[in-house]
C-alpha cells in the first residue's frame, strides 16, 4: 500500500506543481499585457487615473497568487519527504 499511495502522491504532485507554475506563468503574463495595454491607453487617451491605479493592483494580485502558489511547490517537498520517511518505514 504504501508504494502504490507514494507513487500516486508524487504522480499527483508533480501534476499539481506543473499546473502552478504553468497557471502562474500565464496569470502574471496576462496581467502584465493588460497592464501595457491599461498604461497605453492612459497615455494615448488620457484615460481616468483610477484605471490605472487598477492596473497596478491586478499586477500585485498575479504576484501575490504567484507566492501562493510558491508556497504549494513547497507543500509539494513536504510530500516528497514524507515519501521518503515512508520508504524508512518500510
Amino acid at each position: 500500500m504504501c508504494k502504490a499511495d507514494v507513487l500516486d502522491a508524487v504522480v499527483m504532485c508533480k501534476a499539481d506543481v506543473l499546473d502552478s507554475v504553468v497557471m502562474c506563468k500565464a496569470n502574471v503574463l496576462d496581467a502584465v499585457v493588460m497592464c501595457k495595454a491599461d498604461v497605453l491607453d492612459f497615455v494615448m487617451c488620457k484615460v481616468d487615473v483610477l484605471d490605472f491605479v487598477m492596473c497596478k493592483v491586478d499586477v500585485l494580485d498575479a504576484v501575490v497568487m504567484c507566492k501562493a502558489d510558491v508556497l504549494d511547490f513547497v507543500m509539494c517537498k513536504v510530500d516528497v519527504l514524507d515519501f521518503v520517511m515512508c520508504k524508512g518505514n518500510v
